[in-house]
């Protein structure tokens, strides 16, 4: 709340970002990160999701926990009313299929 009232979150940049990383140092966890970021109000979708990538490519592989991964899969890959038409697996396979073809 204090970082989110001094700073800000709305979509300028300067406030997001900025917020963004004071989240971060506040965080101990990917999902916490992640956590911290949709509560935080005013651009919640960007600072969550930057966030938890940043806080996940700081922490290496496996910096979500396997119930943390189940969550974000259940809510965001299946096909359920809020997500039906956003795959997020979906996508993540053919970016991942993509690399893997820039590579060759």
């Amino acid at each position: 709340y204090e970082l989110a009232s001094l700073i800000g979150t709305s979509l300028t940049c300067t406030e997001s970002i900025a917020a963004l990383f004071g989240l971060f140092m506040a965080a101990d966890s990917a999902m916490d990160m992640v956590i911290l970021g949709v509560n935080a109000g005013g651009d919640t979708d960007s600072i969550a999701s930057i966030g938890g990538a940043i806080y996940g490519a700081f922490e290496g592989p496996g910096s979500f926990r396997e119930e943390d991964r189940i969550l974000i899969e259940k809510m965001n890959c299946y096909d359920n009313a809020l997500t039906k038409h956003f795959d997020l697996c979906g996508m993540a396979k053919d970016l991942a299929k993509l690399a893997d073809e820039r590579r060759a």
